[in-house]
């Protein structure tokens, strides 16, 4: 028995460096963003990656997402997040993130896991496109409210004109649009406020609105 007792201590030892080795790995597989994994989703399909994102969560579902992404990705293109069956919620961090959710429906979180693309939609009403499965939470933050953006200031806007068509049939009321322009030039309007019992015929006040010219700075 004397002699088993190194080999078993050796054993042992062995075993504990390998389970050590194995954690390092983890936290140091490569990070990188929700807007890189949309953007190459076969090169990381079905490897294990670090990565930043914000933490959204539903009734039904949550996602992981990235509001910075540049173009703004397809919103048909969702990343499903989900937890590994072997995840137990019992840490500081996971306490943290559910406080966060609860409150305020998302949070910037730092996760491992494995990104895959199941080649269809998947989740809750096939909300997703692609899967994010949580092994382990590295941070978690409140989520950084969205800066506000600036709206363009009009500085001069000629007064649509009056359809022809409307005046003689005499139609008047209060419609409210919504004009997109773009170098000074209208390139798209919107009806938003229109009384319904008119509908039909307020609508053609949509068009006179092309016919005005506005500058923004």
């Amino acid at each position: 028995m004397t002699k088993l007792i190194p080999l078993l201590t050796l054993a042992l030892l062995g075993s504990a460096v390998a389970q050590t080795a194995k954690h390092e790995r983890s936290a140091d597989e490569p990070t990188t963003t929700v807007c890189e994994l949309l953007a190459n989703a076969s090169r990381y399909n079905g490897k294990s990656v670090t990565v930043k994102a914000t933490y959204a969560s539903g009734e039904e579902y949550a996602i992981l997402k990235d509001d910075s992404c540049q173009p703004a990705p397809d919103k048909t293109k969702l990343v499903l997040a989900t937890f590994s069956s072997k995840y137990q919620f019992k840490s500081a961090l996971d306490k943290k993130l559910h406080k966060i959710v609860k409150k305020d429906q998302q949070a910037e979180v730092t996760v491992i896991g494995i990104f895959t693309d199941p080649g269809h939609n998947i989740g809750h009403q096939g909300c997703c496109r692609y899967k994010f499965e949580v092994q382990q939470l590295l941070n978690v933050e409140e989520a950084r409210p969205q800066a506000a953006q600036a709206l363009p200031v009009v500085i001069h806007a000629d007064v649509p004109t009056y359809p022809t068509i409307a005046k003689a049939a005499r139609i008047s009321g209060r419609v409210q649009v919504q004009v997109t322009v773009k170098d000074g030039a209208v390139t798209e309007t919107k009806l938003l406020g229109i009384p319904a019992r008119r509908a039909n015929e307020v609508a053609i006040f949509d068009t006179g609105v092309y016919n005005a010219c506005y500058a923004t700075r």
